[in-house]
């Protein structure tokens, strides 16, 4: 019950946003960089308002938030693709939260910490 309410007033308070917003209020050193997967696409929960958040942070130019999702019915995450989306961030104070089966988050472990993004110590388990 609390994520379908969460849910609705997110998308609700995304749908509000107008031309005079200036989201001055967004702590100037965040960025969120979210990498979802999903069995299938139709399974997918939020997308639509992670995808419109995604598109606003791209609209009004914020460089707050990146969001990357992908299905069993995509190709597989790969290396290569995390260190082209980490390009531009540094190094300093990232921090990276995984929640999964134990071996895809081992997977994604490695992958991050190869990128040089991350540092071990900045790694949380959910």
């Amino acid at each position: 019950m609390v994520d379908i309410v969460s849910k609705n007033s997110f998308k609700e308070n995304l749908n509000k946003i107008d031309e005079k917003e200036t989201f001055s209020n967004i702590q100037y050193d965040f960025k969120l960089i979210l990498f979802v997967s999903y069995s299938t696409k139709n399974s997918a929960i939020m997308h639509d308002i992670l995808q419109k958040a995604n598109s606003l942070d791209k609209k009004y130019s914020l460089n707050k938030f990146d969001y990357y999702m992908r299905s069993n019915e995509d190709k597989r995450w790969e290396k290569s693709f995390y260190q082209a989306a980490l390009e531009n961030v540094s190094k300093k104070g990232n921090q990276l939260h995984l929640c999964g089966p134990v071996g895809y988050m081992e997977l994604m472990r490695n992958n991050f910490l190869e990128t040089g993004k991350i540092e071990v110590d900045y790694i949380y388990y959910t």
